[in-house]
């Protein structure tokens, strides 16, 4: 009985998020017009409301689309094409958009990611995608002037590669985005633990031969 309730909830929630998404398009296309091509001149004022319209208008239509795509993860609707990639290439995009939002947010960071490092084994779409929103979160939970910090380092045994991110001790809020990240990580067969001041994420290490077992 509990599975069939859950399998109801989730085809009503898909439904939901289907008349969310439409009537959001519906919204969007009456406030770009107002705003590239307005019947008449608008004030500052006006402008400014419309603005911010459809910045609040583009932010719900993100979540839908998480939210969306967290349906689907667990529906097993997305495919992961897993394979053998550099933890300095995997990282390279998420510290990069990470460093950008440090910035705009008044927090200093730091890197260390060996370039020695042993590959690890994942999609090279989604996962780079859910350590960016992971950074983005840790960012999020920092105040200015704090420090994002992270790490990569592998495993003694050599059979994982850790990615700590050591940020500041605000809220770990519940959210579509981190439910996604989360999720999509595991999926690839990494873990993720959260702490007050750091987050920690395990990828399974390329081992190429029994060599690849000696701590360097």
């Amino acid at each position: 009985m509990n599975t069939v309730r859950s399998e109801t909830y989730l085809r009503l929630l898909e439904d939901l998020l289907c008349i969310l998404s439409a009537r959001l398009e519906e919204s969007q296309l009456p406030i770009h017009i107002l705003l590239e091509s307005p019947f008449g001149e608008l004030n500052e004022n006006q402008e400014e409301l419309l603005g911010a319209a459809r910045n609040a208008i583009e932010a719900a239509d993100i979540e839908v689309r998480r939210l969306r795509k967290l349906l689907d993860l667990e529906r097993g609707a997305v495919s992961m094409a897993q394979q053998p990639m550099g933890v300095a290439e995997l990282l390279r995009a998420p510290l990069a958009i990470a460093a950008a939002r440090a910035e705009k947010a008044g927090v200093s960071y730091r890197w260390n990611v060996p370039i020695e490092l042993p590959r690890v084994i994942v999609d090279p779409t989604h996962m780079p995608e859910a350590l960016t929103s992971q950074l983005g979160i840790a960012i999020a939970r920092s105040t200015p002037g704090e420090t994002l910090l992270v790490e990569a380092r592998e495993v003694a045994d050599g059979s994982r590669v850790t990615i700590s991110v050591s940020h500041g001790a605000g809220a770990n809020a519940l959210t579509a985005d981190g439910l996604l990240a989360r999720r999509m990580i595991e999926l690839q067969g990494g873990t993720i633990a959260d702490s007050a001041r750091a987050t920690i994420i395990e990828l399974s290490a390329e081992r190429l031969s029994a060599s690849s077992n000696i701590t360097r």
